[in-house]
């Protein structure tokens, strides 16, 4: 019957799960639910090590699945002109051509073509239309339907069966599994501290290497100053201070974790913990974290009770190869110096009734303020609705069922609030060390204006407020703005004032704020570094000639690095910035992971090459001066030895 099979490529017919067709494909009489029951079962019984009951065999088989993929309408673009920025190219699919792309996939920087997809078929036929011969930048674009992609855990089963990878190790008992999680998540964690210290600098030192190559090929003109200071700092292009960390504190320091609700790989249990792989690697089970030397006490508790909650409900844990399940990420947030705990469930309501949603939330109320998970003593806890496509990260509306809208964290003598999408350093300690290393990398003091770039909920520019001048927060969410706020009013830090908006949209009417010229900017971007038209701004403003960055991901940063010492051009105004100095800081013990603050100076070009003609001089005379000195002495011994 063509309502309980599925045509996909290559002409294969697969039998989807028995409770997935009635509903997707809304069967009618003409097939009993006994004869797809039957069929289902037969399936089942040629591959018994199938898992699911979903098609597990073809990557292409989420494609005919009820739900929007935009991978159903995707184009091929090529012809794409040499210079091209990806911005560039959506505004010129969206707003010019109106062609309502919803994404745009490139295989590389400056790719000569790129995947568009769109949200319908109709779409896609006017995109065809419109860019085929499409004259853009002097180059020709050529379109053409493009395939969808393969479901990457499925491709990755596939090809391990067929040989073409080789086929993970199987965990056989729990040793191995904590053996697994460890080296996932912990990778150092038997590692001395000393040595991971090591570790961390040795991979610094290699980063700020990679820059300094990277600066001159991109400023030939910067090549005398690199040179110079790599003479001076071991080769380096700046100076590279030892790694910045705490080593009576190096265990159990996350204030946040967001844990994952899923089946144990070896028991097959509902479980909460972490993820030994990803999705695209082929894996998709859970792994308990009680031997993580990063996770505080009350979290492994936390997990555990909510846990034997979800095991003994009657809603199924979400899973991300079949898309069904509902208990899906428990996020816990701790006030490491105040002891307050925030719980956020997350749950997939698939297509349970409004009255059914409303009586789980009921019920996870009752098991935290009354049940067995009274005992934690939450402060705050929240419901979160997490959709089938969205990925764990993604923050989507929480409802607040008990306690207060937030909980508060202590940081250098000040008291912060942190709701459910405030970001927040995740070692409050270290955290307080880091702050440390930017007050003096840039030499702040009461004359100091600090401009802080993604300032989030104030947390870095308000523990500077009272060693500086004044404090001015940029943030693009307006949430976070306003914790800010709250959190300046709160502390009674009154030479502060946040901004909401996108940095390169309204640095320079902030910046107009400051009459002062000892200008300081803070730079603390998420993981993937700073928009590039941010770096322009910067660039840009005048009075500003110092600036901090921090980064936990240096190869994502490393093009910010880079644009921040890149040669003037038509659309990159101001001299550049260039590394004085490097801290690392170790917020993340156990892991490859630190923090890297990099304090940059504007270097004015023309003065610095008259200061390095100077110093070449100098270099020079003191080097005739020396051969003159031993010349005479080499003549006056010579005229000794002859008397």
């Amino acid at each position: 019957c063509p309502k309980c099979v599925v045509k996909i490529r290559f002409t294969r017919i697969f039998v989807f799960d028995y409770f997935y067709i009635k509903r997707e494909h809304k069967m009618d009489n003409a097939v009993s639910d006994l004869e797809v029951k039957s069929c289902v079962d037969t399936s089942l019984s040629n591959n018994a090590e199938n898992k699911s009951n979903t098609n597990v065999e073809d990557p292409y088989a989420y494609i005919e699945k009820n739900g929007f993929t935009s991978e159903k309408f995707k184009i091929e673009i090529r012809g794409l002109p040499k210079y091209y920025g990806m911005g560039e190219l959506r505004k010129l699919l969206n707003v010019k051509l109106k062609l309502n792309c919803n994404k745009v996939k490139s295989p590389g920087n400056r790719s000569k073509w790129v995947y568009a997809c769109f949200r319908s078929e109709e779409e896609k036929g006017v995109a065809l239309e419109k860019l085929s011969g499409l004259v853009w930048k002097g180059s020709k674009l050529q379109t053409k339907i493009a395939d969808p992609a393969p479901d990457p855990f499925i491709k990755r089963k596939k090809e391990e069966n067929d040989g073409k990878f080789n086929k993970k190790i199987k965990i056989e008992n729990r040793e191995q599994q904590i053996e697994a999680i460890e080296n996932s998540t912990t990778p150092l964690c038997h590692m001395p501290y000393e040595e991971q210290l090591k570790q961390k600098w040795d991979d610094a030192r290699r980063t700020l290497l990679n820059l300094g190559v990277k600066l001159v090929k991109s400023n030939p003109q910067l090549n005398d100053w690199i040179e110079r200071q790599k003479s001076l700092n071991e080769g380096l292009p700046c100076k590279l201070h030892e790694v910045k960390a705490l080593p009576d504190a190096c265990n159990y320091y996350r204030n946040k974790c967001e844990f994952t609700i899923g089946k144990d790989e070896l028991t097959g249990e509902s479980a909460i913990g972490f993820r030994l792989g990803t999705y695209a690697s082929g894996s998709i089970g859970i792994a308990p974290i009680d031997s993580l030397k990063i996770i505080p006490e009350i979290m492994l508790k936390t997990s555990k009770i909510f846990e034997k909650f979800v095991r003994e409900s009657k809603y199924e844990v979400f899973s991300p190869d079949t898309l069904k399940g509902y208990w899906r990420q428990l996020t816990v947030r701790v006030g490491t110096q105040t002891n307050q705990l925030m719980v956020i469930v997350g749950f997939h309501p698939q297509e349970l009734a409004e009255e059914e949603v409303i009586k789980v939330k009921e019920d996870v109320k009752q098991f935290f303020m009354e049940g067995e998970g009274s005992k934690l003593k939450v402060n705050s806890l929240y419901f979160q609705f997490l959709s089938r496509r969205s990925k764990n990260s993604e923050a989507q509306q929480c409802t607040l069922l008990a306690g207060e809208p937030y909980i508060e964290e202590v940081m250098c003598n000040l008291r912060f609030k942190i709701s459910p999408e405030s970001f927040f350093q995740i070692n409050t300690r270290c955290a307080e060390r880091l702050i440390e290393t930017v007050k003096d990398l840039a030499t702040i003091n009461k004359d100091t204006t600090v401009l802080d770039v993604c300032c989030g909920t104030g947390t870095i520019g308000l523990c500077l407020a009272k060693d500086s001048n004044k404090v001015l927060g940029i943030e693009i969410v307006s949430k976070a703005v306003q914790d800010a706020r709250e959190n300046a009013s709160k502390n009674s830090v009154d030479n502060s004032e946040f901004f909401c908006g996108k940095a390169d949209e309204i640095i320079t009417s902030v910046v107009k704020r400051v009459k002062e010229d000892k200008l300081v900017a803070i730079l603390d971007p998420p993981r993937a570094g700073l928009h590039q038209k941010a770096i322009v701004m910067l660039r840009r403003t005048e009075n500003l000639d110092r600036l901090v960055f921090l980064s936990c991901d240096c190869k994502s940063a490393l093009q910010n690095f880079i644009d921040l010492g890149r040669a003037k051009s038509k659309t990159l105004f101001g001299e550049p910035f260039v590394p004085v100095a490097a801290v690392p800081v170790d917020m993340f013990p156990h892991t490859n992971h630190y923090e890297l603050v990099i304090y940059f100076e504007r270097l004015d070009l023309a003065k610095s090459k008259r200061f390095m003609d100077s110093v070449d001089s100098s270099e020079k005379m003191e080097t005739n001066e020396s051969s003159c000195c031993k010349e005479q002495v080499s003549n006056e011994s010579l005229e000794n030895a002859d008397s």
